[in-house]
């Protein structure tokens, strides 16, 4: 089960195989997740989620920030590279902009708009400017 607040989110998640997808931003919608778990809850939850929610985390569930773990830990790493090959886990999408276009990606953030994560690129040849 999955939650996303815009309808090509929700279709991208039920692409990668969400068994039921619901609207992130609907006020019953943490109160639909306990219908569909029988009053259990969520085993876990990732963010960022929208007020209310943590009504619909089991009582042993987990809340996981995405991101938080550090990028250069091997252990990290290899895991996430062995769950990939044997397809427990399944790559982003990701929209790309070029640190120049802070704004851009900003917008698309602030708007709902990104499938999956958004990304700066740096040109470390380049001068960091306005």
């Amino acid at each position: 089960m999955a939650a996303a607040r815009t309808p090509a989110q929700r279709d991208l998640l039920l692409t990668f195989g969400a068994w039921h997808v619901l609207d992130a931003l609907a006020p019953d919608a943490p109160r639909q997740v306990l219908a569909l778990t029988d009053g259990r809850g969520a085993e876990v939850m990732a963010g960022p989620a929208p007020s209310g929610w943590e009504r619909a985390l089991a009582d042993d569930g987990r809340y996981v920030e995405l991101g938080a773990a550090d990028p250069s830990d091997p252990d990290v790493f290899a895991e996430v590279m062995a769950g990939a090959a044997r397809d427990w886990c399944l790559p982003l999408p990701y929209g790309a902009y070029p640190a120049a276009r802070v704004r851009d990606a900003l917008a698309s953030m602030r708007a709902g708009a990104a499938l999956g994560e958004i990304v700066l690129c740096f040109d470390r040849t380049a001068p960091f400017t306005k």
